[in-house]
């Protein structure tokens, strides 16, 4: 028998996406961009797109001697 870690990503692939998000949300702080005062989440008329592209602007929430080097190498 497979050990439940590898059978868990056969079964919801998914979950992989939401611990994704999930770590973004939480390890940065998300504002809009300098020359924008708000975020537009409005929905298209045609599709449940956004009307607008979304652009928001992502700091990390730790100091830069806090976080792993791995992440310092990919230039976050």
């Amino acid at each position: 028998m497979a050990p439940a870690h590898l059978t868990l990503r056969w079964v919801c692939p998914c979950l992989g996406v939401m611990l994704g998000t999930s770590i973004m949300t939480v390890m940065l702080t998300w504002t809009a961009p300098p020359n924008e005062t708000k975020i537009d989440l409005s929905e298209a008329e045609d599709s449940l797109a956004l009307a607008i592209p979304l652009i928001a602007v992502a700091k990390p929430r730790l100091a830069v001697h806090v976080l792993p080097k791995s992440l310092m190498e990919s230039k976050l």
